[in-house]
């Protein structure tokens, strides 16, 4: 079923200044079509998501990250840990960050997340 944003600030990423009142038509998991406000039309059967006031732009990259090397105050190895991975990952993607790169992490516990996000077993940041 085709998902409408309706009525939001969209920052498009491109330089140019936000286009509010924007809809964004959303088909088969992707952006399909921008409408501007009082233009275009959407499909009979969408789902429309009311978002006025809100704001959707794309999401952040962070190219320089430590993936679970703090935890609470403390910084160090010892809390390489599944938990605080994936509770970090989860808490970037809150964020608006949704690709990250991160250095100096422990590359078995790392690749393991990964392939817990492509089976789709783990949401958050990749």
């Amino acid at each position: 079923m085709p998902i409408v944003l309706q009525d939001v600030q969209l920052i498009a990423g491109s330089g140019y200044a936000p286009v509010k009142h924007a809809s964004i038509l959303i088909e088969n998991g992707k952006i399909s079509q921008i409408i501007s406000y009082g233009t275009g039309e959407r499909p009979a059967d969408a789902n429309v998501i009311k978002l006025t006031g809100k704001t959707v732009m794309p999401g952040i990259i962070n190219g320089h990250g430590h993936l679970g090397l703090t935890q609470g105050t403390t910084v160090g190895p010892q809390n390489y840990t599944q938990q605080n991975v994936e509770r970090q990952i989860q808490q970037y993607e809150r964020y608006g960050v949704t690709t990250m790169i991160s250095l100096g992490m422990n590359k078995d516990l790392l690749y393991g997340v990964m392939m817990q996000q492509k089976q789709g077993k783990l949401e958050g940041a990749t």
